[in-house]
């Protein structure tokens, strides 16, 4: 986790604003070339992480087990505090 969150600070960090509208061509998960724009893709990064934590409360609760908080804030301060 920690050398993903030093990949991040370096790429935001080496990011102008002129950067973000430039489109960037890549494979998707299915194989099919994609050209999209660096701040869409960014946008989706950190949008498509809510939806998974979702899917993760609905099959815990769909089981029967205790709900888990799955807030991304809270998960930053539990970490802070534990350093």
């Amino acid at each position: 986790m920690e050398q993903n969150k030093r990949q991040y600070d370096t790429l935001f960090t080496s990011l102008s604003d002129q950067d973000l509208p430039q489109s960037i061509e890549y494979r998707n998960s299915k194989g099919v070339v994609c050209e999209t724009s660096l701040q869409d893709r960014l946008s989706h990064a950190s949008l498509h992480v809510s939806y998974h934590r979702g899917q993760l409360a609905a099959l815990n609760k769909a089981e029967g087990n205790e709900t888990v908080n799955t807030d991304c804030i809270q998960f930053v301060r539990m970490e802070r505090e534990h350093r």
